[in-house]
């Protein structure tokens, strides 16, 4: 691999990079080689969550940055600030800014792939291409997962054993048990309760905004969108929804993938995305 910057595994057992905001502070951590990758993490999770099969995938081909989101794990942010699916978007400018990267390839999974939708309206001059994984355009227009389902993601007295079986469908039980390796093998960061709520709280009140869903025809960059067909908490005709509605999308869906797809399907998927953004 091109470069000296350790990547995989190794990537997360350095000092996380704090840039200091107007208002946050962010922490963040860069590897890989190429054209700028954010990858923006989705509720309820610090960016330790993300898969380090997947990121030693992209590494080869991207200059990679992963991040916590306001208020989480190494990021801090005011309580009384409005943490909202904009508001986050705006700190991922103000993050680019910070770094010196003007324009990147953006990554989004769930509540991620929100945010990133959101900047690629609001900041399309800042976008080259977007991929959209497990998401959804907000708006009652929306599908969503079942009540009970998105009761127990949110509820933080939900086992550890439910919420893998909201992301892993029980006949990947092999790949969540590999999974559950890689996620050991690399030191977690843990989300405070109240930024937690706060989250919810945001992706609740997208769900019910029109808004960018009536600008999804804005968006002319270039857009992976990427699902399993067994998601139970955001259903795969959301995908289907995208692609329709976006200008220039690729859609790949992937059969017998729940929610946590690009856990279960890293390989695929770091395919899948070199081939997209070469």
């Amino acid at each position: 691999m091109p470069g000296s910057t350790p990547v995989g595994a190794a990537a997360f057992l350095g000092p996380i990079k704090l840039a200091h905001l107007t208002d946050t502070t962010i922490g963040y951590r860069q590897f890989g080689d190429g054209a700028p990758l954010l990858m923006i993490m989705g509720s309820d999770a610090a960016m330790t969550i993300w898969d380090y099969r997947l990121l030693e995938s992209l590494a080869i081909h991207a200059r990679v940055t992963i991040f916590d989101n306001p208020g989480v794990a190494s990021s801090t942010t005011g309580r009384d600030r409005t943490l909202s699916i904009e508001s986050m978007g705006q700190d991922t400018i103000s993050l680019m800014d910070a770094l010196g990267i003007e324009r990147a390839n953006v990554m989004g999974w769930s509540m991620g792939s929100y945010v990133a939708l959101m900047i690629a309206t609001q900041h399309p001059d800042r976008v080259d291409r977007l991929i959209i994984a497990a998401g959804d355009a907000g708006s009652p227009r929306s599908p969503q997962g079942s009540a009970a389902d998105l009761a127990a993601l949110a509820d933080p007295a939900t086992p550890t054993g439910t919420l893998l079986e909201l992301l892993f469908p029980a006949s990947a039980g092999a790949a969540m048990r590999e999974y559950l390796a890689a996620y050991a093998a690399v030191p977690q960061e843990q989300v405070d309760s109240e930024i937690r709520r706060r989250q919810f709280e945001a992706i609740d009140v997208w769900a019910r905004d029109p808004g960018l869903f009536d600008r999804l025809a804005e968006i002319s960059q270039p857009v992976l969108v990427a699902h399993g067909d067994q998601d139970r908490i955001v259903p795969v005709e959301n995908a289907h929804i995208l692609a329709r509605l976006l200008p220039d999308a690729t859609l790949r869906i992937f059969p017998g993938a729940g929610h946590g797809f690009l856990f279960q399907e890293p390989g695929r998927l770091g395919e899948a995305i070199a081939e997209f953004l070469a």
